[in-house]
């Protein structure tokens, strides 16, 4: 699945609903595959050598030497230890005098394909895709032409060739040259080969960027079985085959799975790299990522200023990486209700990466969108509009009007003209965005769902209830089949479709299926979770619209216990929701309750005026 923003159908008390959506949405506009996953950016291949790397220099090493193949291997060792070390700039000079050396001596051979091979990891590590790109076509030439089409080591570079063209989402042609470096290596290579780990690894994570969930597990649960026989516990290419692979647990909610993976591939890089090494900052910043969806937002900032430290020392200051942790470090502080201090986040992510990709490539349109929906609900009076605009037009003309992106920033351009009220203008975008995904991945895709699930929602802020129900029960009825019942997305169109059947007193209907998505929100992410307090919020207001007071009063006084197991008991979360349990008593004639309660509200708010009135006072004395 694609994640698009998409809307939830709340039924009361905007203030209180307000803070909860913007835990919501900010799970949807954060770009997954393309930059708070960084599905492990390293190909473990062999380059030149098998040997392990060390951290410090043999004897003799920093001397230059008089004959050519030494000084060759000097130098590739000298190479090999940078980039281990997170130094790519040194490991390109050495890898270029490597080549240059080589070529002057010796002419062309299979000695610089593996040199040039070297030098476009390195290229790829320090973001320089289509210059990675033309070096791995020159090591492939040389190959080919000197050892055949078939040979192993032209698997090793057609393999490493579609890595740098997923890194460009030129998915096609990744397919094709990792399919074809796997045919190789099954057709040559032993079946717990490590080459064919790293084959399975790295198609499971192409499966993964394109949504192909089932698929990707296969591969990449392929890719750890192998890795665990051939190259032991404690080896970096089983951290690259633990991190995809807990990547994916991730998207599909399973948690208790992905995270001790995560930890495991952290503790493997600490030990082989060093724990500020820019490998250990991808892992840091996808597992605050999985922290991020469970929100447990205090441990997923911890871990991302950690990672932004290392990137901030070790790579360019406009390398990708470092902008996917701006971004995630936004998408924390967007969750957290400090809106701007997500724009500046989210401003300096896509400065780097339109200095780094230009300002027509698709990784710009995820950060244009992900800037338009903290302005959308933040405090700044930029009217996000042309970032939509802009996101849009990105993708069109770089994908192609059919492709499913584009009704990503159709969904998102729909979602700013409904909370205009602009109704006419967000159908037709969303209409588009239904035709745009249902043409390009089929009319059973889940991805279908958000469209629909969008126009249900558009439906029953008009009114239009009959057509939202439709909308809203083909959506459910996709994701149903296609993810299960046990599914956030699931949970998500119960909650929607229980809202619609509620305002229409459809109560039989509505109950179970708010409840069911209680539940699911519950077993899934955890009772003081974000989501599970909003479905625990929409059955207690169920119930007090159906008259039941005494039900409502138990779900109203569970969901404050929540609360305030989660925030403190002096939040404004939590005066939010004892103001609604106030109204629901005052309404069910319960007066002497209702007025406990508002004392109680009272007593928070005069607190919090101490507290600010004490912070305000704070300064220096004489």
């Amino acid at each position: 699945m694609r994640h698009a923003v998409e809307v939830w159908i709340c039924s009361r008390n905007p203030r209180y609903w307000f803070q909860i959506l913007i835990g919501c949405l900010v799970f949807w506009l954060v770009p997954v595959p393309q930059s708070l996953a960084s599905n492990e950016r390293r190909n473990q291949d062999p380059i030149l050598t098998r040997d392990s790397v060390e951290r410090d220099s043999k004897p003799g090493e920093d001397v230059a030497h008089s004959d050519p193949l030494q000084e060759i291997t000097r130098l590739n060792r000298l190479a090999e230890r940078c980039s281990k070390q997170g130094r790519y700039g040194e490991a390109e000079s050495f890898y270029r005098k490597a080549i240059a050396i080589s070529e002057s001596t010796f002419g062309q051979n299979s000695e610089i394909a593996g040199l040039l091979n070297n030098l476009a990891l390195v290229l790829r590590s320090e973001a320089k895709y289509q210059e990675a790109e033309s070096t791995y076509r020159k090591a492939l030439q040389i190959n080919q032409n000197l050892l055949g089409a078939k040979h192993v080591k032209v698997a090793t570079i057609l393999h490493n060739l579609g890595e740098v063209c997923r890194y460009q989402g030129k998915f096609a042609e990744a397919h094709r040259l990792l399919y074809q470096a796997l045919e190789i290596r099954e057709s040559r290579l032993n079946a717990d080969d490590p080459d064919l780990a790293s084959s399975f690894n790295n198609l499971g994570a192409l499966y993964l960027d394109e949504g192909q969930y089932a698929k990707a597990e296969s591969f990449l649960r392929k890719g750890v079985a192998i890795t665990e026989k051939s190259a032991g516990t404690n080896d970096a290419a089983l951290a690259t085959a633990l991190t995809n692979l807990a990547q994916l647990y991730r998207l599909l909610a399973r948690y208790n799975l992905a995270e001790p993976l995560f930890l495991r591939a952290l503790a493997i890089q600490e030990t082989e790299l060093s724990p500020t090494h820019p490998e250990v900052a991808l892992i840091l910043s996808n597992l605050a990522t999985l922290y991020y969806d469970q929100s447990r937002l205090a441990l997923a900032e911890r871990l991302l200023n950690r990672a932004l430290r290392i990137q901030e020392e070790s790579l360019q200051p406009f390398h990708p990486d470092l902008a996917a942790t701006l971004n995630n470090l936004a998408a924390v502080a967007a969750a957290d209700g400090q809106l701007d201090k997500a724009e500046r986040l989210y401003r300096r992510s896509l400065a780097i990466e339109e200095a780094t990709f230009g300002p027509e490539h698709p990784r710009v349109a995820a950060r244009l969108t992900n800037l338009a929906q903290a302005l959308i609900h933040g405090s700044s009076q930029v009217n996000p509009e042309p970032l939509l605009q802009r996101a849009l037009s990105i993708r069109e003309k770089a994908l192609g009007p059919a492709h499913p992106d584009v009704a990503l920033s159709l969904n998102s351009l729909a979602d700013f003209y409904r909370h205009k009220k602009q109704w006419g203008a967000a159908e037709r975008l969303l209409q588009s965005a239904l035709q745009t995904v249902e043409g390009s991945l089929g009319r059973e895709h889940p991805d279908v769902a958000i469209s629909l699930n969008n126009l249900g929602t558009l439906y029953f802020d008009q009114g239009k209830f009959g057509r939202a129900d439709a909308s809203l029960q083909r959506a459910l009825a996709l994701r149903r089949k296609a993810l299960g019942e046990e599914h956030l997305d699931v949970a998500l169109s119960l909650n929607n479709l229980a809202t619609v059947y509620s305002r229409q007193k459809r109560y039989k209907e509505a109950e179970p299926l708010f409840q069911q998505a209680l539940a699911t929100r519950e077993n899934i992410l955890g009772r003081e979770h974000l989501d599970s307090l909003s479905s625990l919020a929409n059955l207690a207001e169920f119930y007090r619209l159906r008259g039941e007071f005494q039900r409502s009063n138990e779900l109203y006084g569970e969901m404050v216990v929540r609360w305030e197991k989660r925030s403190g008991s002096n939040q404004p979360e939590v005066v939010a929701a004892l103001k609604d349990w106030a109204s629901m008593l005052r309404e069910a004639k319960r007066n002497s309750a209702a007025k406990e309660i508002e004392h109680r509200v009272q007593s928070i708010q005069a607190m919090q005026r101490q507290e600010r009135k004490g912070v305000q006072s704070l300064g220096f004395q004489q």
